[in-house]
């Protein structure tokens, strides 16, 4: 009932002023459900940016193995040489 109560409101104003959806809920459903949902949003985000730093430096860790034990082998190959 929420969601279609939002929903209403968001496609009746039109264009989105700053503030995003924060302001839309506060707005349409009052500011006790507009700070609540703001809080999630935020801890949500920034749980999200921590999780995409973490994938981010193990891609890059993982990938640094690769390369570097390729070419230390291959130094090793052509030292035996």
């Amino acid at each position: 009932m929420l969601t279609a109560i939002s929903m209403s409101a968001i496609s009746t104003n039109g264009v989105v002023p700053a503030g995003g959806s924060y302001f839309m809920i506060s707005r349409s459903l009052g500011p006790e459900f507009g700070g609540a949902v703001g809080i999630l949003f935020y801890i949500g985000t920034t749980l999200a940016a921590a999780m995409y730093i973490v994938g981010a430096i193990e891609i890059l860790i993982v990938s640094f193995i690769l390369i570097f034990s390729h070419i230390s082998n291959s130094i090793d190959y052509q030292c035996e040489l």
